[in-house]
């Protein structure tokens, strides 16, 4: 039997035969398993009337999601009664199938054991079938363009649609049985349930875990503190250093300016060069030594980062565009996404919020979906009242404060204030863990700070994976870029 759609400019078309050649078979023992136990329909409430193809399913499952909705824990003739009361016309076309025996015939020869496999072949016919209207779709769209669509805009068109089909899939049902598996304990011991560390931020890496894929985290602070710095330098770099590909995807920083962090965290971090700043570097004019480290330097970032950094200016940021390619790049391979910063698309809409909220759940299902790691940056602006707040946690993020609730993790940094250093009314006493000389324990050795420094405060403000509020004090040293950990320290409470 034939089947038939409409296209998006009002055209008929059949689908392919072998597309739907099973397809009264796979609607079939679905219906056939929901009229067995009606509670499965807390497993298809993703499926609509619609989705069914055969006049058949459609009616079928119109009445039993009727039957369900009713509260009914079974399928008989005097709750169809009820349910078809005030539904002349469903009614009729119910009549005209011989609708009561036709479900329970098909009730019959299914095995509702197998329902998560009935439910999985539905959800694979139909992506197919999406996918086949897509092409037709697509091919409209061509045919009746009057311009023809960049290779950037045609990708993001059909990835955006092919998106929109996976979203739409329902075959997960989400449940399991959990028991401690020989599978779970090999994982465990062979490191798999850790995340790729970051060995730039040590203190905060070891507390996170890494970075895990599936999992959106993010770094927020006021402006001009170093956000995207720290997140190029110090952990999107430590990534790369262990051989994994990183893409940038930037709305405020240019190409050059990653060019600059990257020749100068070389210089300094492999050949331990420190006489050349960025400020220095951008001037032009260079002594015969910084020339030659210059080319040294180059000569590394050749030979050992050779398509390992990716770099994609947003000319128009969307939260759209960034996912679009970071699907794209994930097929090719690419595990850690970068985006800075992450914002509302229109921060002079009175609907922000909401719409943080919603781009935060759709940059945190894609990577959970395709299995890959998205790191943000985020800028918060504190009001007056809270400039010299000392703490450090969820509420930073103001009025996007709502998006924490998908976010694995959040990193929160701030400058130390001058009430903190050594000797202050709110010291905040860092320390680093030494061995004592027998080896029999640990003991804290405490750090006086220097007054003529900077310091930065970081706090993991929410972490999925262990520990929270973990604050770690950082040497600031912007010139080159870097920041030099000096150990964990306690922030008294405002």
């Amino acid at each position: 039997m034939q089947y038939n759609f409409v296209t998006s400019k009002g055209a008929i078309r059949e689908f392919p035969l072998n597309l739907v050649k099973h397809r009264g078979s796979i609607e079939g023992k679905l219906i056939g398993c929901l009229v067995s136990d009606l509670s499965l329909f807390l497993n298809c409430s993703g499926i609509k009337p619609s989705n069914m193809l055969t006049n058949e399913g459609r009616i079928f499952f119109t009445v039993l999601k009727k039957i369900s909705e009713k509260g009914a824990t079974s399928v008989d003739l005097s709750i169809i009664d009820t349910v078809l009361a005030d539904a002349e016309i469903l009614r009729s076309e119910f009549i005209k199938y011989n609708g009561y025996q036709a479900m329970k015939n098909l009730e019959k020869e299914i095995k509702a054991i197998n329902f998560d496999t009935y439910l999985s072949d539905f959800s694979t016919s139909n992506s197919a079938l999406e996918t086949f209207k897509l092409t037709v779709e697509l091919q409209e769209k061509l045919e009746g363009m009057t311009e023809i669509m960049n290779q950037d805009e045609l990708a993001s068109y059909v990835d955006y649609k092919l998106n929109e089909i996976r979203k739409n899939s329902v075959a997960d049902t989400g449940v399991q049985s959990i028991t401690i598996t020989d599978q779970f304990l090999q994982d465990l011991r062979e490191g798999k349930k850790i995340g790729t560390p970051y060995e730039g931020l040590r203190i905060i890496s070891n507390t996170t875990l890494g970075l895990h894929m599936g999992n959106f985290s993010l770094l927020t602070s006021t402006v001009n503190n170093g956000k995207s710095t720290i997140m190029y330098n110090l952990i999107a770099m430590s990534i790369v250093d262990l051989g994994e590909t990183v893409l940038l995807y930037c709305n405020e920083s240019e190409e050059h300016q990653i060019q600059e962090l990257l020749l100068i965290r070389t210089m300094c971090l492999k050949f331990n060069y420190w006489k050349l700043n960025r400020n220095d570097l951008a001037k032009g004019v260079y002594t015969p030594e910084q020339e030659i480290m210059i080319e040294k330097a180059r000569q590394y970032i050749r030979e050992n980062y050779k398509d390992k950094i990716l770099f994609k200016k947003a000319n128009r940021y969307t939260v759209s565009e960034f996912l679009s390619i970071v699907r794209r790049y994930a097929y090719r391979g690419v595990r850690h996404f970068f985006l800075d910063t992450y914002k509302a698309e229109n921060p002079a809409s009175d609907k922000v919020r909401g719409e943080l909220i919603d781009s935060s759940r759709r940059i945190y299902e894609t990577c959970r979906t395709i299995d890959v790691s998205c790191f943000a940056t985020y800028q918060t602006a504190l009001r007056h009242k809270e400039i010299q707040k000392r703490s450090l946690d969820e509420s930073i993020l103001s009025e996007a404060k709502s998006i924490a609730e998908v976010l694995d993790v959040i990193l929160a940094c701030r400058p130390l204030y001058d009430s903190e250093y050594t000797g202050e009314k709110h010291d905040v006493k860092p320390f680093k863990w030494k061995m004592n000389n027998d080896n029999s324990g640990y003991y804290q050795e405490y750090i006086n700070l220097d007054p003529t420094k900077k310091y930065l405060v970081m706090n993991v403000a929410k972490n999925r994976y262990g520990s929270r509020d973990v604050y770690v004090l950082y040497e600031m040293n912007y010139a080159w870029g870097l920041l030099r950990e000096i150990g964990i320290c306690t922030v008294a409470s405002d």
